[in-house]
């Protein structure tokens, strides 16, 4: 695989890790996966980024994936299916571990609001405080400038929602 630096290595590693973890069932999957979070991202060098790509292409050979399908029953948000991914840390979550609210949810303001308070009360630092301030301004600007509507569960999204149950086939 040729000469790597430590900080190449750091980078081949994380990438490794964390599409290993989470559970891509082909490298077709995987190898979106790292074009879509990794290659946009200035702070992970080039080498690295390669490195974890020869060394996924020769697991994904050489190890029998057994296919998960999404996890349904087990989803925390089971209206919105996604993997998102902190920039900073490179974190990444998906519907089995975090929720996700849409901007245009009325209720979304007061929602943050409390979290403030919450977080405040928590013991929460400054600047996360402040963040969630920046966080809330935001949506209030969307709201005023480009939609806001009172949020629902409609459809097929009620038996998913409620029941875990998925309608789509």
């Amino acid at each position: 695989m040729g000469e790597i630096d430590e900080q190449q290595m750091k980078d081949s590693d994380m990438i490794y890790n964390q599409i290993r973890s989470a559970g891509y069932e082909s490298w077709e999957e995987a190898q979106r996966a790292i074009v879509n979070i990794y290659v946009p991202e200035r702070t992970i060098s080039r080498a690295g980024i390669s490195h974890a790509i020869k060394r996924l292409e020769e697991y994904y050979k050489g190890v029998k994936i057994i296919p998960r399908p999404h996890q349904l029953e087990t989803a925390i948000d089971r209206k919105f299916q996604f993997m998102a991914v902190n920039p900073v840390n490179k974190k990444i979550y998906t519907d089995q571990d975090a929720i996700v609210f849409c901007a245009k949810d009325v209720c979304v303001p007061p929602m943050i609001e409390a979290y403030i308070k919450a977080a405040t009360l928590a013991g929460a630092n400054l600047e996360h405080i402040d963040s969630m301030q920046a966080l809330l301004g935001r949506v209030r600007k969307y709201q005023d400038e480009i939609e806001a509507k009172v949020p629902d569960t409609v459809g097929d999204e009620i038996d998913r929602c409620l029941h875990g149950i998925n309608n789509l086939g």
